[in-house]
């Protein structure tokens, strides 16, 4: 856990994270029922998976580099149920784009069994990691 906090703040560089974000996450590390399934832990582990830094993909581009690992996660803190406000909140984005990129991840796990299995694969480590 404290391996976690010193990442973000590590990786943050230059631009310090914003007080929201720093104030969620102490908010999520203060919750008994769920600590691991808040929304800074699955932007940091899909960035993690991607090979990116976490604030890498809360850059607002349209590139495909920014934005799959991007709509990814949004559609993985949805799948923990939180709200579609909140994740827009976070990327600093409106809450259409997070409807449309649950949609698109959506629609590419029907379409590609791989890309499925690999979104299954990072929920799993989000859920167990340590």
């Amino acid at each position: 856990m404290i391996e976690f906090a010193s990442f973000v703040l590590d990786k943050a560089g230059a631009e310090i994270p914003s007080m929201w974000v720093l104030d969620e996450w102490l908010r999520e590390l203060k919750k008994d029922k769920v600590p691991f399934r808040g929304m800074v832990h699955i932007n940091f582990m899909v960035a993690r998976e991607y090979e990116m830094t976490p604030e890498e993909i809360r850059v607002n581009s349209r590139k495909p580099f920014y934005s799959h690992p991007r709509q990814a996660a949004m559609y993985i803190m949805t799948e923990f149920d939180h709200k579609q406000k909140d994740i827009a909140k976070f990327y600093d984005v409106h809450r259409t784009d997070v409807s449309y990129a649950k949609m698109r991840v959506e629609e590419k796990m029907r379409d590609n069994v791989i890309y499925r299995k690999n979104i299954e694969n990072l929920v799993h480590k989000i859920c167990y990691s340590d």
